[in-house]
């Protein structure tokens, strides 16, 4: 967690663009595997973002979610070398945490100071934060920890620039990253934002 915090502070500090910050709010939504187990949650990204100069822009972001699992209990099966038959077990999720940082870049279609249609695309590194119970015949399990994750993300959108300091931008993006234990997760979101230039 602090390499992900000293990265993006380094990474600021060297922004040379003039700076701007925004806040989005957006539904998070695991997709494939992770999403048959976990719900959709209301999160808000923290971002940080320059201004388009030749149609392009860097931006970095940070983001928290804390995801429900779709289940209270979820049933599972467990196969042993100990034990010839398949028996059944349960398992239930305590919490589910991702957090989530993110340096990319945003190309605007338009040289438009008003409507800005846009495309971009981000390398995210973050962590999971896990708890779980594991019930089976065998084995009562309890687990607490994590997993370092890397991926990337693309995105697209629309932003809307009023009174020089001020922008709205709407966004879709998809994202997919590789999890420690090689897991592989992916999600989808959506969400609106706002944006303000403070120099």
């Amino acid at each position: 967690m602090k390499k992900l915090f000293t990265i993006l502070l380094f990474s600021l500090i060297a922004f040379n663009s003039p700076a701007q910050i925004a806040v989005k709010l957006y539904q998070f939504r695991p997709s494939g595997d992770f999403g048959s187990v976990m719900g959709r949650s209301v999160t808000a990204e923290l971002l940080f973002i320059g201004e388009f100069k030749h149609h392009k822009r860097m931006r970095f972001g940070l983001t928290y979610v804390a995801l429900h699992a779709r289940l209270d209990t979820f049933p599972i099966t467990v196969i042993s070398s100990e034990y010839p038959n398949v028996m059944p077990g349960t398992m239930v999720y305590k919490h589910y945490r991702v957090l989530i940082g993110n340096m990319g870049f945003d190309y605007g279609f338009l040289d438009n100071d008003i409507w800005t249609p846009y495309a971009g695309f981000d390398i995210i590194a973050g962590a999971t934060d896990v708890a779980y119970n594991k019930n089976d015949i065998i084995v009562n399990t309890d687990y607490s920890g994590g997993e370092v994750l890397v991926g990337f993300r693309f995105r697209a959108g629309v932003e809307y620039t009023f009174k020089e300091k001020y922008g709205v931008f709407l966004e879709i993006a998809r994202a997919m990253y590789l999890l420690s234990d090689k897991t592989t997760l992916a999600h989808n979101d959506f969400g609106l934002g706002f944006r303000y230039k403070f120099n």
